[in-house]
């Protein structure tokens, strides 16, 4: 996950930036939009979590075979 997914997480939750001076400012979120953002951020977490599973499960399953 990087900057760009978060920002892209915390529009779709409903987040608003202010922007004080360039890249620099304040996002406001509603409490149910915080709930939500930490929601997406917690699923992006999970799936990034189950690819590294997967992917392993695969080399382990790769080296019994060869084994």
């Amino acid at each position: 996950m990087n900057r760009e997914d978060i920002i892209r997480m915390a529009r779709e939750a409903g987040g608003r930036f202010y922007e004080q001076q360039g890249d620099y400012g304040t996002w406001d979120f509603m409490p149910q939009e915080l709930e939500r953002f930490a929601d997406l951020v917690a699923a992006a977490e999970r799936e990034a979590c189950a690819k590294v599973c997967d992917e392993l499960a695969g080399v382990l399953r790769s080296e019994e075979h060869t084994s």
